[in-house]
């Protein structure tokens, strides 16, 4: 069977949709994860909403993970909110690094970076220098007094250098000095 859908994926053929799609719903996670692979071929709008429900609801971490990747390589604007939505509700951390991996490739939307200073002290810890990671990669100064604010905040010397690596660079390698917090 995945040698199979792998064949049809590859003539491209757009009639094979419907039967991948259903492929999804019943099939061992071999199959499925065959399957999302061959999606990955159709950039079609049926396709996309059925990798975000996959993204966000596939019992599966693996799966999950299969398909915000697959999604991340689609650069579309549209997916921003369920990128984001995805490090408010999944708890697995794979799946968390890879959407914020999809979120850096929006560089010049403005509006990732705020979203993610929020979600900083929410997500699991050690997802959180993944976060500074990605805010560090947007470079959006703007949210600089946020992070600031964060770090006048943080008691632990480990994760205080970790935010304060990401202020020095997003303040373009401009040193601070810890006492001057």
């Amino acid at each position: 069977k995945q040698a199979s859908l792998s064949a049809l994926a590859e003539i491209g053929d757009a009639s094979v949709i419907p039967e991948f799609l259903n492929l999804l719903k019943g099939s061992d996670n071999s199959i499925k994860s065959s399957v999302l692979y061959a999606l990955n071929k159709f950039r079609d709008e049926s396709v996309t909403k059925e990798l975000v429900k996959v993204m966000k609801a596939e019992p599966i971490a693996g799966l999950r993970v299969q398909a915000t990747g697959i999604l991340a390589n689609y650069v579309d604007t549209k997916l921003i909110p369920d990128f984001l939505e995805v490090l408010r509700k999944d708890k697995d951390l794979d799946t968390c690094r890879v959407a914020l991996d999809a979120l850096i490739r929006f560089r010049n939307d403005k509006t990732i970076a705020p979203v993610l200073i929020e979600l900083y002290k929410t997500v699991p810890p050690p997802i959180q220098p993944n976060v500074l990671g990605a805010i560090q990669s947007l470079g959006d100064r703007a949210v600089m007094p946020q992070l600031l604010t964060i770090l006048e905040q943080e008691t632990n010397y480990d994760t205080f250098n970790t935010i304060l690596g990401t202020v020095q660079g997003l303040a373009g390698g401009q040193r601070f000095a810890p006492q001057a917090m």
